[in-house]
């Protein structure tokens, strides 16, 4: 018999395989391995463009997201325009604001300091408030988003427009202090100044549908068969997790026209991009630390990613939906995504995990990286 339980920051295993109860305890508090984090080198641009990404000064998504653009046309896909706040941004906008900074020395101060999990969540939350809603954006940082950011996603450039993407990229700093990334961070033995926070901005792409590929198929192993998922509308609904299967499909790399579907779509709600207010622009602003995608620690989901405005939902009548019900025209949209799975596979030398976005017949490719 074996009977796990959760006591506070410790999940505690019990097993009795021979008269006696042997007990294992993984804490939050410690780690079995160590992880290595990405080496940060910080700027000092408040803003840098995408062929200005590097890797260590900025995360792998903007780095990923400069190298594909390179590529988009040998692909036949679009990559969408992009800047990135880099590492040390954060750290700057907190020396321009002593108020806040000595807030969120001293809710961490609590963190540390919490005698049990109900007063640590309490700490974490005003933390993260404090960041999200007090942290004052810096003159210079805000004169670069106008200079460069109105113009290259277009938008009408007030003062709404610079708040809303500010509130994005805030809240994407606030969630470095999410219970679940605190813990997680714990665990692996990573200090809480180590993890780096950059931010990737583009405009958000109004998809009729996204995929999420693996170049390897990862429910077999098979080298040879590329597997994907398709859903309604924004991929929210994808790497979000929420209920009902994604259309799923594997595909042969050897034969990219042989695509045999896994399962049909059961998710209720799609996501879509907000209706145009008055020409504002809707940008989304990911997480892009130096804790991500490495050996032994995935860390992908442990960070917020947030659109400026909120986007909509709508529930899903797939007798309208073509991927459905035209065989024809979805088994050439699969075979141009397994084609793609590994055009990108033997661009960047190894097994991919690719996300993308479907804008009537064109592919829009969002992000690539190793798969785990």
């Amino acid at each position: 018999a074996v009977r796990c339980e959760i006591r506070e920051d410790d999940v505690v295993v019990e097993a009795d395989d021979s008269g006696g109860a042997k007990k294992t305890g993984v804490s939050a508090q410690s780690s079995t391995k160590a992880v290595k984090l990405l080496e940060v080198s910080t700027s000092d641009a408040w803003v840098l463009g995408r062929d200005e990404c590097e890797l260590g000064v900025v995360g792998g998504k903007s780095a990923n997201l400069a190298q594909l653009a390179k590529h988009a046309d040998s692909l036949e896909v679009e990559v969408p325009l992009s800047l990135s706040l880099p590492f040390g941004c954060f750290e700057r906008v907190l020396e321009n604001d002593p108020e806040s900074a000595e807030a969120l020395r001293a809710a961490l101060s609590s963190v540390e300091a919490a005698a049990g999990a109900d007063t640590r969540r309490e700490a974490l939350a005003k933390a993260r408030s404090v960041v999200a809603d007090q942290l004052v954006c810096p003159e210079p940082l805000q004169a670069e988003l106008e200079r460069k950011a109105v113009p290259l996603f277009g938008g009408t450039g007030d003062v709404a427009d610079i708040e809303a993407l500010w509130q994005a990229i805030c809240t994407v700093w606030a969630s470095k202090w999410t219970e679940r990334a605190v813990l997680s961070r714990r665990a692996c033995g990573v200090a809480d100044g180590d993890l780096r926070m950059s931010v990737l901005l583009m405009q958000l792409v109004p998809a009729d549908f996204a995929f999420v590929l693996h170049s390897v198929n990862p429910l077999t192993g098979s080298k040879d068969e590329v597997l994907g998922e398709v859903c309604v509308g924004l991929g929210e609904a994808l790497v979000g997790n929420e209920p009902g299967r994604a259309f799923c499909f594997v595909a042969n790399k050897t034969n990219v026209d042989h695509v045999q579907t896994l399962a049909i779509p059961s998710k209720l709600l799609a996501h879509a991009s907000p209706a145009s207010d008055g020409g504002k622009a809707v940008y989304f602003a990911r997480s892009d630390s130096n804790g991500e995608d490495l050996e032994h620690w995935a860390g992908a989901g442990l960070y917020d990613s947030v659109a400026s405005m909120p986007t909509e939902c709508r529930i899903i009548n797939y007798a309208d939906e073509w991927l459905v019900w035209d065989g024809m025209r979805r088994v050439q949209l699969l075979s141009r995504l397994a084609r793609l799975a590994k055009q990108v596979e033997q661009l960047r030398g190894g097994p991919q995990d690719i996300e993308g976005a479907i804008v009537g017949d064109r592919i829009v490719l969002l992000q690539a990286r190793a798969q785990a």
